[in-house]
């Protein structure tokens, strides 16, 4: 699947208006002075959810804590920053907080977790001490977390995913991002009437690279009799939406090409006032251009969603 990033905007608005129907708490002193100096920012902000409320939706979402914008839920008996494993937990959502302060457009679910859990590991170790800087509110609070419960059984996991799923109606998403290398070369001349004619052309060393990242839900069962032939179901559905993902990273590696060879061929000519509007206008038409590139790449992506092919037969 090819489409935005996270769960949708009317699900994590009634999550928002939820936690601001309770009552939070800010981080207690001695957390809140232990930490901020680690991530760089004044954590005065940051509210901590514990309540009955913040612990059911915790368990239904299958995790031990979930953060939105700079609110953070916690499971029961999972707030515990005076233990090492508490410590650990909470550096791991505070991470999630400052992502989103300092905005997460353009990342995939799994890049974030990875730079969280290395953040964490920083902060539980770190001693030096840094500026602090006031906590930007995201423009947008969004919810991260995407596990699949192992306390499901596999004939739940559908009806979860159908409703939990960040990319829904879909259970996984591959996002294409492209970028420009090098630029184009630009002649100028002034013509008699005082304005100033720009041609621009592409160059051979020119390139386009890209990056598609997949972000797949996982599951672990929980000990029990069957778990291993329910363990061999989900991986025989994931076989078929890995391939699908697949195809759209094959579908961006194609595009990266297309466009590398736009990109090496642009010739145009603008006219401006002087010579400033001239490169100004030229440098908006390359800007133009990309960005319909890039358009034409993501309706090549769109062509094969919505995929319902992964099924997953439960023993």
């Amino acid at each position: 699947m090819y489409q935005s990033l996270f769960r949708s905007q009317l699900q994590t608005e009634n999550i928002i208006c939820a936690s601001k129907a309770r009552t939070p708490h800010p981080l207690d002193p001695t957390t809140r002075i232990h930490f901020a100096p680690c991530f760089g920012y004044d954590l005065s902000t940051v509210r901590i959810h514990r309540d009955d409320s913040a612990a059911r939706t915790a368990q239904h979402l299958g995790a031990a804590a979930y953060t939105v914008g700079q609110h953070i839920f916690f499971a029961p008996g999972q707030y515990a920053p005076h233990t090492a494993a508490g410590q650990r937990l909470l550096a791991h959502e505070l991470a999630h907080v400052v992502q989103q302060a300092e905005g997460v457009r353009g990342r995939s679910m799994s890049a974030l977790e990875a730079d969280a859990e290395q953040q964490a590991n920083a902060a539980v170790t770190a001693s030096s001490l840094h500026r602090l800087r006031p906590l930007p509110v995201p423009a947008q609070p969004l919810l991260q977390c995407y596990r699949v419960p192992g306390s499901l059984r596999c004939n739940e996991v559908v009806d979860w995913l159908n409703a939990n799923s960040p990319y829904a109606p879909e259970w996984a998403e591959t996002r294409c991002t492209y970028e420009f290398n090098g630029g184009v070369q630009t002649r100028s001349e002034t013509l008699r009437d005082g304005r100033v004619r720009v041609t621009a052309r592409g160059m051979p060393s020119a390139t386009v690279t890209v990056d598609c990242p997949i972000d797949r839900p996982e599951w672990e069962p929980t000990d029990r009799p069957n778990r291993d032939a329910e363990v061999a179901a989900w991986q025989a559905m994931r076989v078929t939406l890995d391939a699908h993902e697949a195809e759209h990273r094959r579908i961006g590696q194609r595009w990266r090409a297309i466009l590398e060879r736009r990109f090496r061929a642009i010739n145009f000519t603008v006219t401006g006032d002087d010579a400033a509007d001239a490169m100004q206008q030229a440098q908006a038409r390359v800007a133009e251009l990309q960005q319909q590139w890039q358009t034409e790449a993501q309706a090549a992506q769109d062509k094969i969603d919505p995929f319902r092919g992964a099924v997953l037969r439960c023993p």
